[in-house]
């Protein structure tokens, strides 16, 4: 019992320092929509029927609470004719979930780290594709991992949440963010909270 009350104030405390981060931002910190910084791509549509290339793909289940894509776990599929490149996933793509039928998984995210192979995604997922040099790829993991930035891109009008997001809505999210070495000493800093957070679950299960 003591474990279990540990590892939810541990979690609690990440997700409000992480939350704290992005909502309150220094005086050198830029806004941008993640439009202006980024561009979309949605997933690969298949059925059982498909009679093409076979390769991974990434789906809604591989998310859970996965920081990076989990490569080495992946179900392959089988799709019509052969894959498209700009469809393949590339080291420091963000993917999220943008359609399914658990509302609190829409908005999901999680990095793709080293592909060493052709790797694609469902046709439930959008691809975020960015530049590294001006953005890093772990802080704006962090940034729409955060509770602030899914409540805004999950949520209607009312409050209530969505079960789909689109690349409009994704266009239109604010994203904050400062120079380029002050967001690697962010994201530096919010994995090791994170890494801490990992153990004591891990210790508690």
């Amino acid at each position: 019992s003591n474990a279990e009350k540990t590892l939810h104030n541990a979690r609690a405390l990440f997700e409000s320092h992480l939350n704290s981060v992005f909502t309150n931002p220094g005086p050198n910190w830029v806004e941008k929509r993640l439009g202006e910084i980024s561009e979309f791509k949605n997933g690969l549509n298949y059925s059982k029927n498909s009679s093409g290339q076979t390769l991974p793909v990434v789906g809604v289940a591989d998310f859970q609470e996965n920081y990076f894509v989990p490569l080495s776990e992946l179900q392959s599929a089988t799709i019509d004719g052969d894959l498209a490149d700009s469809y393949a996933i590339q080291p420091n793509d963000i993917l999220t979930v943008r359609s399914n039928g658990s509302k609190h998984l829409v908005g999901r995210c999680m990095l793709v780290g080293d592909v060493d192979k052709v790797v694609s995604y469902s046709g439930f997922i959008i691809r975020i594709r960015f530049d590294s040099k001006i953005i890093s790829p772990r802080f704006l993991l962090h940034c729409m991992k955060s509770s602030g930035t899914r409540n805004r891109l999950t949520r209607d009008g009312g409050g209530a949440n969505i079960s789909n997001i689109n690349q409009t809505k994704l266009s239109k999210l604010p994203i904050v963010f400062p120079p380029f070495k002050q967001q690697e000493s962010i994201a530096n800093s919010l994995d090791d909270l994170g890494e801490q957070t990992q153990h004591l679950a891990a210790i508690y299960e």
